[in-house]
């Protein structure tokens, strides 16, 4: 009945992500930054029938900002705190500051992972 919660979790990668590259981000791929950053993902990607919550699963403490001028969602995290979006998006990482132009790293989780 509960054999789910006793599922072994995938570890996933680490990979190092370039300030400002677009990438592909595949539906229900859990994203979790070993770095602070923020994930810039297309505005459209939530419909104008859907809330954040229907599209964009993360931790309660993200940040999220929409500024009108943009056609993007900015998503702030910090270190450990995992992410998942229930669509496939082409995303870009940020940095948190404007001088902060190292790469990130990512740990990238997903059902395909091999864990065996």
């Amino acid at each position: 009945m509960f054999s789910w919660l006793f599922r072994r979790k995938p570890v996933g990668k680490v990979v190092v992500q370039p300030i400002g590259e677009v990438f592909d981000w595949p539906k229900e791929t859990i994203l979790t930054p070993c770095d602070r950053l923020i994930f810039a993902v297309p505005s459209a990607s939530v419909g104008d029938d859907e809330t954040f919550g229907d599209i964009i699963h993360c931790n309660d403490d993200a940040n999220f900002a929409m500024p009108e001028s943009d056609d993007k969602i900015y998503i702030q995290l910090e270190s450990g705190m995992s992410i998942w979006l229930s669509r496939s998006v082409q995303a870009i990482v940020l940095g948190c500051d404007d001088d902060d132009l190292s790469a990130k790293r990512i740990r990238v989780t997903s059902d395909s992972d091999d864990t065996n």
